[in-house]
């Protein structure tokens, strides 16, 4: 038991996979096997890791106060161990803002308890990374797909539009969802019944009303998130495009 908790400590609670991995980005930033990064690839890391330290002071020192804790051990210097530190206090961090992020949105929008663990299966269900818990434009595109066609290239421009602002994203390319922002996005596209989609969710809850449980997966999360959220707005008169 005490070797388990030692070797636990030496991971970071990292799982060996996850170890390996952050060994080869420590290789990649120390080229010449010298055992320790060197300030300008510490820089750069930072910067890969916090993209608005780089123009935010708060976000900068933040980043900052990360990486004095993680090397505050070894007078300074980024070894594997303090690298390997960094990037569990990085992943913790990231946690933190996602979990306080997430309760802000559901705070904020009308679902209750049952709809917010049905919008979690549909997001989990939608993504093509699921360990990254993070929605690309083209997952958020499929997810919307299973529910209606995406029929049109003014109805793709329109979810883009939507991905970028529930993301603030200045670019398709970086646009992506937590699950806190993929939240409000749903509750705007019901509230606003986009190109009908309340109409195609309860299509799809009467058409699987008698489906065998479990005969298709995909379809049966896109349902019970739908019977459980989009119904409850589908009389109310919205406008049916997104501003």
């Amino acid at each position: 038991r005490r070797l388990r908790a030692e070797a636990l400590a030496r991971s970071r609670g990292f799982s060996e996979d996850e170890v390996r991995a952050h060994r080869e980005s420590f290789r990649g930033a120390d080229p010449d096997d010298t055992g320790s990064v060197g300030p300008k690839k510490v820089a750069r890391l930072l910067a890969r890791l916090f993209p608005r330290s780089t123009s935010d002071i708060e976000e900068h020192r933040r980043a900052k106060a990360l990486f004095d804790e993680a090397v505050s051990g070894s007078r300074g210097t980024m070894g594997f161990p303090e690298f390997l530190l960094l990037m569990r206090l990085v992943s913790d961090d990231h946690e933190r803002d996602r979990l306080s992020e997430e309760l802000f949105s559901v705070g904020s929008t009308d679902f209750s308890r049952p709809e917010v663990r049905d919008f979690r299966a549909l997001f989990r269900g939608g993504l093509s990374a699921p360990e990254g818990d993070v929605m690309t434009l083209g997952d958020f595109v499929s997810m919307v797909a299973r529910i209606m066609p995406v029929i049109s290239i003014i109805m793709e421009t329109e979810l883009k539009q939507l991905l970028r602002e529930q993301s603030e994203a200045t670019s398709d390319e970086g646009a992506a969802l937590g699950f806190g922002a993929f939240l409000r996005a749903m509750q705007k596209l019901q509230r606003e019944n986009w190109h009908g989609i309340n109409d195609a969710a309860a299509d799809i809850t009467s058409a699987q009303a008698g489906a065998e449980l479990g005969k298709d997966e995909t379809s049966t999360t896109a349902s019970t998130a739908a019977s459980g959220t989009w119904t409850s707005s589908k009389d109310e008169d919205h406008d049916t495009n997104l501003p």
